[in-house]
């Protein structure tokens, strides 16, 4: 990557935050943790959206799930992407992520290339439409 991308991590298990965010530091990203949606959301509001290239969220939390995480900071900054990761990806939460336009799932445990991926994919989305490129 030319400038190191931003990502902000949401997940209630402090091993899955330590795993995930060593693997995408040793990857070059500069990276945010939450234990919470609720402390995710005061980290956006208090660092501004704009401060971040992509957020990825556990789908299953107390008090407010991914997916509403995400619903949250698409209302707040429609250009910031959002992926959930689960190690409980059903049909049902296909259908969710359809209904909430959320355009990145990973599986748990997460494959290192796997989660690269996803996470380039995911910030390169949010860089495109900041800038106001056309999609591919």
């Amino acid at each position: 990557m030319s400038n190191a991308a931003n990502i902000l991590i949401v997940d209630d298990s402090l091993h899955e935050l330590l795993v995930v965010r060593a693997l995408l530091e040793k990857g070059g990203y500069q990276v945010k943790v939450a234990d919470s949606p609720s402390e995710a959301q005061g980290t956006i509001s208090n660092m501004g959206s704009q401060n971040f290239d992509f957020v990825l969220s556990d789908f299953l939390m107390p008090g407010m799930t991914g997916l509403e995480l995400a619903e949250w900071i698409r209302e707040k900054d429609p250009t910031l992407m959002c992926g959930i990761m689960s190690a409980f990806l059903d049909r049902a939460v296909l259908i969710e992520r359809i209904k909430s336009r959320i355009g990145y799932l990973v599986e748990k445990p997460i494959a290192k290339m796997e989660l690269y991926k996803i996470v380039e994919d995911g910030v390169a989305e949010t860089r495109r439409i900041r800038g106001g490129l056309p999609k591919n």
